[in-house]
């Protein structure tokens, strides 16, 4: 009876009674039960019309539920009425509101109408237009555009109204915070239900004091946006809204496939998002299979990545324009502002093939390639076309940001003024003297010179009757910005990302301000830092951050960061303080906040726990380049590993204080998730301390002392509390990418030292290897893991510089082991380095070489080795160990007398021979 109460009252939440009549039916019953119990009702995603559970327990297991009585009459009917005119983004807002209306009110019905119904009670809600002229609370109505107003006339009727659609978006989510929601770009947190509806008590008025709030999810790394599907898309966007941010921003690099455009009939040629197996960008190292990595139970397939992504390469630019398409569409119908910044600069934007099938006379010279003048007729036309494209795949931007690197690039501090086409010269000089200062700003001549896409850029969109699209320049650090000041429009705004995390200081108000004066300026702050700071905690939420917004005379601001949780009180604090009712909320306030919806508690322990976790918490690791910590001595500052361990260890001690029978159900779950992330932190900062004394041991030549502290190293443990603790809660796309990020970029590094210490053996497998000519800082290792869970380098054509990869068939394979399914062919002599798999030279030593093949030869003397090094080269004796078997077997010890460069030359003799592994074994 219980769980059949139960049914009835999460049946009522999910559809109003609406469908009642079929509710006798067993099959429906059982339909119902699986779709509207299984997940927990402690977090709910709304999306659209419809209500989303994503935690990983039945709330069947709880004994303690209280179920209210469940009477509908039609006293309790409320109508959310809106105009017969309403837009998708009214409409939407009003669908949202009635969805969590059902699960605040149990015992009311809510339906959105366009039709008044007078027996019920109304809830009008609309932009200005929709209410009689001369209403009174047309008067009452904030001036800033995204400002509302709720107002109750009588116990029966209520109205919410604003100037436009993203204001009744904020008026919804402001209301819903206010009856016990609370929403944070992780999750929701849904309140306690109420037993009567009161409408003086949603009596509420507010406006942001910033007016542009943007949310920016940079593409590069499959942690982030990268590695997303559309559903994490639409999460995003809908959790950024909830918090009142009112724009998107997102970042194509030239070789970003979501963006191409065609012109002379020739096509831009475009990269690949980022997989675990396929995509270079920024030191991604692949995995054949992220399954076998530690912690690979929560892969459900051996690729990890976007499904835009995992399609066949010619198909890879329309699937992810086709994605990022829906997500404009999702993220305009929320009243969501779309800024796409572009790259101009890098070679991968200005592509070679197109740009020499233009004119002589529109192009511009350069040492590296040539690059287009827009002020030419040929060369406008080049430009006017990428526009048109970008607008036509995505005509829901509402802003387009040039964007360029802050150090060298084809454009960025490439072209000098003595290269500038002669019609640029005249106003180039005349700049300069009136701007004496800029003669030597670096930024300068290439600011002046990029400033003429930008014009191209505004004349482009005049001409194709798009100028409702906003332009805007960007780039990294502040010091951009003078040059930028002279020589961008005065209506294109200027957005600095806060590379050095200055945004606070002195200097930065002295900058920031005066720009200010001649241009809008919209600094983007980091919620975490993809060079050094990329795991952990967030940085810590400034502090009377509207202040400071106001002190540096900003437009607005903005946030990049990858992944989502656990930034989730960053967002929080910043988006709350750029808003009338909490501007400048104090950090302790959010927290506060927080501990109460999420936890469901204000237990001191919990403060103090949450505070000294956001203030003092590690953040630790990059996500660019091929390893997740800086081998040897980091440009950044830390603090001692040793203090980070105690910090630790008195956050344990805080959460065991901790009374969690008084905790609510996620908040246990809460409880969890920190305590197992503080036993992640622990496990990695001891390992890390460890690898970093190893490490400094064997650039000493201390071999002996190195292996004792190798011998008791864990990473493999490390990881896997991690994905212990990010299966808690529902783990999202960010976390399981972590999971391969440190399964390829740090575990790799312990193999790496254990090897250069004479501890394991050095495992090679011939394997087919991916790799991206437009990558950017190219990641370059692939990692095959056996059964055994050995760790073996993939080596491919690219690598062995000979061959042909491929893989046996299955009955080919069908007696061969795991690590031999596949294979290089090669007839002619070749070179391998011995080298460790992180390219080190062999320590001083003897070694067993051991190379397997397959050959298309009766005998067994076809393969021949010969050691090499700067003065010699020494034909090796070889043993055959299995010559009666398939796969053939040839071994050699070899010994080396001093620590430099040796290789192996391999001669196949007169077959073909397939190379399946190499394994280099410490004797």
């Amino acid at each position: 009876m219980k769980i059949k109460l139960l049914f009835v009252l999460l049946f009522v939440l999910k559809t109003g009674l609406s469908d009642a009549g079929n509710f006798g039916s067993f099959s429906f019953f059982n339909q119902q039960l699986k779709r509207v119990v299984e997940p927990s009702v402690f977090d709910i995603k709304i999306g659209g019309n419809s209500v989303y559970f994503k935690s990983v327990e039945s709330t069947l297991k709880s004994e303690t539920i209280a179920v209210p009585a469940v009477q509908i009459t039609d006293k309790n009917k409320v109508d959310i009425l809106i105009s017969p005119k309403a837009g998708i983004q009214e409409a939407k807002a009003a669908d949202q509101l009635c969805e969590c209306l059902k699960v605040i009110y149990p015992t009311y019905k809510f339906s959105v109408t366009t039709v008044l119904n007078k027996g019920n009670r109304i809830i009008r809600m609309g932009l200005p237009g929709y209410f009689a002229a001369g209403e009174p609370i047309l008067k009452e109505i904030p001036i800033q555009n995204e400002g509302f107003i709720i107002r109750s006339y009588s116990k029966n009727s209520v109205v919410i109204v604003s100037q436009s659609p993203k204001g009744l978006f904020n008026a919804v989510y402001s209301l819903l915070e206010k009856l016990g929601y609370d929403f944070y770009l992780s999750y929701d947190v849904k309140p306690v239900p109420k037993n009567e509806l009161l409408f003086n008590e949603w009596e509420i008025s507010d406006y942001p004091l910033q007016s542009e709030r943007l949310i920016f999810n940079w593409h590069n790394f499959l942690s982030g946006c990268t590695g997303w599907n559309y559903e994490d898309w639409c999460s995003w966007i809908d959790q950024s809204a909830k918090m009142k941010f009112n724009t998107i921003m997102v970042h194509a690099y030239g070789n970003n496939p979501m963006f191409s455009f065609e012109y002379n009939g020739l096509k831009k040629d475009v990269g690949y998002l980022t997989t675990s197996i396929s995509g270079r960008d920024w030191g991604a190292q692949h995995i054949k299979d992220v399954r076998t990595l530690p912690g690979g139970e929560i892969f459900s397939g051996p690729i990890f990545g976007s499904s835009a992504a995992m399609v066949p390469n010619q198909q890879r630019s329309a699937a992810a324009t086709n994605l990022m398409a829906k997500v404009f569409e999702h993220a305009s119908e929320m009243s969501m502002k779309i800024n796409f910044a572009i790259d101009v600069d890098t070679w991968s934007a200005n592509p070679r093939n197109i740009i020499e099938s233009l004119p002589a006379e529109c192009r511009i010279k350069l040492k590296e390639q040539d690059i287009v003048n827009p002020e030419t007729p040929d060369g406008y036309k080049y430009y006017k076309e990428q526009v048109k494209s970008l607008l036509t795949s995505y005509p829901q931007i509402s802003t387009i940001t040039v964007w360029v690197r802050h150090e060298s690039s084809l454009w960025r501090l490439n072209i000098k003024p003595e290269q500038f086409p002669a019609s640029w010269l005249n106003e180039w000089n005349l700049l300069i003297a009136k701007n004496p200062g800029l003669e030597n700003d670096k930024y300068a001549a290439s600011t002046y010179a990029i400033s003429k896409i930008v014009i191209a850029y505004k004349k482009a969109l005049k001409d194709i009757k798009r100028d409702d699209v906003n332009l805007a320049f960007g780039s990294w650090k502040w010091d951009f910005l003078t040059a930028a000041s002279v020589f961008m429009p005065k209506n294109c705004t200027l957005i600095p990302l806060d590379f050095n995390i200055v945004f606070d200081s002195e200097n930065s108000e002295k900058i920031l301000s005066k720009i200010g004066n001649s241009h809008k300026v919209i600094p983007v702050v980091w919620a975490h830092h993809d060079d050094h700071r990329y795991v952990g905690r967030p940085y810590t939420p400034y502090t009377d951050f509207n202040k400071l917004l106001k002190e540096r005379n900003a437009a607005g601001f903005g946030i990049i960061h990858w992944t989502t949780r656990p930034m989730d009180l960053y967002f929080k604090s910043l988006a709350e303080q750029v808003w009338s009712r909490s501007e400048n909320k104090s950090i302790d306030s959010t927290i506060s906040d927080y501990n109460r919806s999420v936890f469901g508690s204000k237990q001191q322990a919990l403060q103090e726990y949450m505070s000294e976790w956001l203030n003092n918490g590690p953040m630790f690791g990059r996500e660019t380049g091929g390893h997740f910590f800086d081998l040897g001595t980091s440009g950044e500052k830390f603090e001692p590993d040793e203090v980070t361990l105690k910090r630790i260890n008195k956050r344990i001690n805080i959460l065991a204080g901790i009374d969690k029978s008084s905790l609510s159900e996620m908040g246990k779950k809460m409880a969890d998730f920190y305590l197992w992330t503080e036993q992640f932190y622990m496990s990695l900062f001891q390992n890390k301390e460890k690898f970093s004394n190893a490490y400094d041991l064997l650039a000493r030549n201390s071999i002996d002392s190195a292996k004792l502290i190798l011998q008791t190293v864990t990473p493999e443990k490390t990881i896997e509390l991690y994905t212990k603790a990010s299966t808690i809660l529902p783990i999202t796309s960010g976390e399981k990418a972590l999971v391969i990020s440190l399964g390829t970029r740090w575990l790799p590094d312990f193999i790496n030292l254990k090897q250069r210490a004479r501890m394991m053996d050095i495992c090679y497998k011939f394997e087919a290897t991916q790799h991206d000519a437009l990558a950017q800082w190219p990641g370059t290792s692939t990692y095959f893991i056996d059964d055994k869970k050995t760790i073996w380098s993939c080596l491919g054509e690219k690598e062995v510089k000979a061959g042909v990869a491929g893989y046996f068939s299955k009955e080919e394979a069908f007696l061969l082991p795991a690590n031999s399914l596949s294979y290089l062919k090669i007839a002619d002599s070749f070179t391998l380095p011995l080298v460790t798999i992180g390219k080190n030279l062999l320590a001083p030593g003897k070694y067993r070489l051991s190379i397997q093949y397959v050959s298309s030869s009766e005998y067994s003397g076809d393969c021949k080795l010969s050691l090499i090094n700067k003065n010699n080269n020494t034909p090796l004796q070889t043993v055959l160990v299995n010559p009666g078997q398939k796969l053939k077997t040839i071994s050699s010890v070899i010994e080396l007398k001093d620590v430099e460069k040796y290789s192996i030359q391999i001669e196949p003799g007169n077959s073909e021979i397939k190379f399946t592994n190499l394994i280099i074994s410490p004797i």
